[in-house]
């Protein structure tokens, strides 16, 4: 009798162990295709809300641009001039506006800067306060607050 109850004790702690250790297993398995998801949707939003700047980092206008995307903590990826792919970069932009607008309607002025479906040609306050109108109508940087509120 004694070693019926320890046989059967001996199983008892062993299926609890292997069903800890399932659980365990599981959360863990959820946990990687929740940050799976996370990291996803992440690059969705950012490749969706960026802002995209043509143009040479030793120009005033390009300068006062970036201070102005820096100041107001606007995300934005930089194509430089330097670049050896800057021109069939900035060609496959253009090729899906028709116009820019700005301080010119067909892109004659650096920075060039593509932000959602509008483009700007030049930089100065009033293409800035139009650049802030386009970000605070769509919120776009309001769901990163909110994300890194949660984290």
């Amino acid at each position: 009798m004694k070693g019926k109850v320890i046989t059967l004790l001996l199983v008892v702690i062993v299926s609890f162990f292997y069903i800890v250790n399932i659980k365990s297993a599981e959360g863990i398995e959820k946990e990687k295709e929740v940050e799976i998801i996370f990291e996803n949707y992440t690059e969705l939003k950012d490749s969706v809300s960026e802002i995209n700047v043509f143009g040479d980092n030793s120009d005033e206008l390009y300068l006062d641009l970036i201070s102005f995307l820096d100041s107001n903590n606007y995300s934005y990826s930089e194509h430089l001039i330097s670049s050896p792919d800057f021109l069939k970069e900035l060609d496959s932009y253009k090729k899906e506006f028709a116009r820019s607008q700005g301080m010119s309607k067909n892109f004659r002025y650096y920075p060039i800067i593509f932000i959602k479906d509008v483009a700007f040609s030049g930089f100065n306050k009033e293409i800035g306060e139009k650049i802030k109108k386009i970000i605070e109508e769509d919120n776009i940087w309001e769901d990163t607050k909110k994300e890194e509120d949660l984290l």
